[in-house]
């Protein structure tokens, strides 16, 4: 039997499900990409070659210079956070403009997402000028200085970092998506005011897809709050730093335990906020008591997932030793290739379960009642990876490492969705993939890492989600109810295109 016309079926609807994950309008693609740059931004770096420089001076400069310096870059950092606020808050209006088009969106993008950018550059260059605008010489005339510090200023701005560059990009993304979609007729239903009014439920939200979508941007958008949050509750540590330092040990590890319970305390009433008149039905999905084995199964997937390559690596060198080094060398120890974290990382079980509520418990269900089950998963994935922006980046990471970290997120919230949604729709509960989310964010660098980490690693999980699927379906939950079984593959032929 000759095997290509299948192989060349399975690679036909493959490339059919690829194209149905894009948007419809391409130009929404790009919309998509200046979110992403537009709102990772401002948590990159924004130091000007002036102030690398004054930290490269540190390390030869005195206590209190050092101790000067370092105030000043605090300063600055606090600076540039307040100053790129209007950025990220660009960033979420070119979301929302992606959830719901106007169908011409140019006049709101350039209200809500080109003015805040340039009033937030407009500021930075201020600071800038302000901070290194001093005349070189007092001969130099005002007109002069003027001209040299505008022709300089492009100069100065490519040198701030990454934050800068992922600004600009974002900027030419969203101008050629308002570019491509210039001169179409704004739809009334579709303007800025009725989508405020379905975002803070001033306005009807029967519409099921819209009650989604906006459950979505408000979970991708809500941790730039509570980062602020978080913000205040790490300046209260570093203040009380010098008395912390005195405190035993379990009252710093209570202070953390705090601090991650304030912040799944708050995500858990933005989401019952956000949820609003289904807050009983999805309640009931989170705490419904699955059968003991679906437990199991959740904590057995993270652990051995984590101990497999530890484990053979470890049988490898044991089958070695006894084979040349028998009675020469102490044999190989477990414990030299395993090394599991203590009890207390249990906690991280309660936060897994707060995310949980909203991407298992709520968004999955309906994703899958809107665009099928493999969609449906893969979309809740790309959203719960969204959500983690406003925390993945840092000042000091490189303009390729923010690209590369975008490939892992993303790689790693759709390879673990998989397992997810099925151990969800296999149980009918939450509750065992709060078991899983925990497990898996515990055993984190346990052991001895993979070949090809951590791509190798994510491969894995979607490996065995998809292989869950192909031969132990389970009944798939929509928002409306549970639906007959299906197969991996009949669910990936049923899945419509768009």
């Amino acid at each position: 039997m000759d095997e290509t016309p299948v192989q060349d079926q399975k690679l036909q609807r493959l490339l059919r499900f690829g194209q149905s994950m894009l948007p419809a309008d391409r130009s929404e693609l790009l919309l998509l990409c200046g979110f992403v740059c537009l709102f990772i931004s401002p948590s990159l770096g924004w130091w000007p070659e002036e102030l690398r420089k004054l930290g490269a001076f540190t390390a030869s400069s005195s206590p209190e210079e050092f101790r000067r310096l370092y105030d000043f870059a605090r300063m600055w950092q606090l600076e540039m956070f307040a100053m790129t606020l209007p950025i990220r808050f660009a960033g979420a209006m070119t979301l929302l403009t992606y959830f719901f088009p106007a169908q011409t969106g140019t006049r709101r993008l350039a209200y809500w997402v080109f003015l805040p950018v340039s009033v937030s550059l407009l500021a930075i260059s201020v600071r800038l000028l302000i901070l290194f605008g001093s005349r070189p010489s007092v001969l130099m005339s005002m007109t002069s200085w003027a001209w040299n510090e505008i022709r300089s200023a492009p100069e100065i701005f490519l040198r701030l970092g990454p934050g800068f560059h992922f600004t600009l990009a974002g900027l030419l993304f969203v101008g050629i998506a308002a570019w491509r979609k210039r001169g179409r007729p704004l739809a009334p239903e579709d303007s800025l005011s009725s989508v405020l009014s379905l975002i803070f439920k001033r306005g009807a939200t029967d519409h099921f897809e819209k009650q989604t979508l906006r459950f979505a941007w408000i979970m991708i958008v809500t941790p730039l709050l509570l980062r602020i949050a978080a913000l205040g509750f790490t300046s209260a540590y570093a203040v009380f730093a010098n008395a912390i330092s005195f405190w035993p040990n379990w009252a710093l590890t209570a202070y953390q335990l705090l601090g991650e319970a304030l912040f799944s305390l708050s995500f858990v009433g933005v989401v019952a906020w956000a949820v609003g008149q289904e807050r009983p039905q999805v309640l009931r999905r989170c705490i419904q008591v699955p059968r003991l084995r679906d437990f199991a199964l959740a904590a057995f997937f993270p652990v051995a997932i984590a101990c497999l390559f530890p484990f053979l690596s470890y049988l490898k060198d044991r089958i070695e030793w006894a084979a040349l080094q028998w009675g020469k060398y102490a044999p190989p120890s477990v414990a030299s290739y395993l090394q599991f974290p203590g009890i207390g990382s249990l906690w991280a079980i309660f936060p897994a379960f707060a995310e949980e509520i909203a991407w298992r418990g709520y968004l999955q269900p309906r994703f899958i009642e809107l665009y099928g089950l493999a969609r449906g998963v893969v979309f809740t994935g790309i959203v719960w990876g969204a959500f983690h922006f406003a925390f993945d980046f840092g000042a000091t990471r490189s303009d390729q490492s923010v690209v590369y970290l975008l490939g892992v997120r993303m790689a790693m919230v759709i390879g673990l969705s998989t397992v997810l949604a099925w151990i969800t729709l296999r149980s009918g509960s939450v509750l065992p993939a709060a078991v899983l989310h925990g497990a898996y964010n515990i055993l984190l660098g346990v052991g001895i890492p993979l070949p090809f980490a951590p791509w190798s690693g994510f491969a894995i999980w979607l490996f065995v989600g998809l292989a869950l699927f192909r031969y132990w379906p389970p009944r798939v939950f929509g928002a409306s109810g549970p639906s007959s079984q299906l197969t991996a593959e009949t669910q990936l032929e049923s899945t419509p295109e768009g």
